[in-house]
């Protein structure tokens, strides 16, 4: 289940950031057949930080669907992302708070006041 509001799905998150999905792809093993993880990494490029690593691409892991918490990301489209800190990687989804753009202003605004404490 996602947090209830901004500030607790901010303070859970190793980082949270609005971005760009660059490209989606399975894990190699996967890819080969040696593992069946049905989990998928995600390159963004960030567009706007509020928490995390300054590195300007991020790698995320999810699975693409509702299922375990993953999130059906789509290649070109934007997202306003909570990750939250996976073994052995990072991982993000549904239950996290991450969502699409559409209609998170008030959130961002949300989030801009976090960052200023």
């Amino acid at each position: 289940m996602a947090p209830a509001t901004v500030a607790e799905a901010y303070e859970k998150s190793s980082a949270v950031f609005r971005g760009k999905v660059i490209n989606i792809y399975q894990p190699f093993f996967d890819t080969v057949g040696i593992t069946r993880s049905g989990g998928y990494r995600v390159k963004f490029e960030i567009i706007r930080r509020w928490k995390g690593s300054q590195s300007k691409y991020v790698v995320i892991t999810t699975r693409l669907t509702g299922e375990a918490c993953g999130f059906a990301f789509r290649e070109g489209k934007e997202y306003l992302v909570y990750v939250a800190p996976g073994l052995p990687g990072i991982e993000t989804g549904i239950c996290t708070g991450t969502k699409p753009m559409t209609g998170t202003e008030s959130e961002l605004e949300q989030l801009d006041q976090l960052m200023k404490k």
